[in-house]
């Protein structure tokens, strides 16, 4: 049973892997506005991102801004309260980007003692 538990774990991993990347790479070479949607729902202070003397306007364009979707779908759970306004959708897909990330904590985890 437990076999079947961690199989498929594995599979939710590696299907879930190449979702995620999808969506990170429309982050990142996508339309901009996505990402600063996701900044203007999630983010505690949105104008530190937007203004143009910071140095996180800089930081939210190109292979950056999918390292800030990934941050942010680490810290969805703890930073969900924040959101003014968001669908289901977005909910679910954050959801399910976090139980990646905790299946990849899982598996570093389960490595370390085997």
């Amino acid at each position: 049973m437990y076999e079947i538990i961690l199989r498929y774990i594995a599979i939710f991993g590696l299907v879930w892997g190449i979702v995620f990347f999808v969506c990170m790479m429309r982050y990142s070479f996508g339309d901009r506005e996505r990402i600063y949607q996701l900044i203007r729902k999630l983010a505690k202070d949105p104008q530190w991102y937007f203004n143009k003397d910071s140095v996180m306007f800089v930081l939210i364009s190109g292979m950056s801004a999918g390292g800030v979707f990934a941050i942010y779908s680490i810290l969805y759970p703890f930073i969900v309260h924040r959101s003014i306004k968001r669908g289901y959708k977005v909910d679910v897909m954050m959801c399910l980007h976090w139980l990646w990330w905790l299946t990849i904590i899982f598996v570093r985890i389960r490595a370390s003692y085997a």
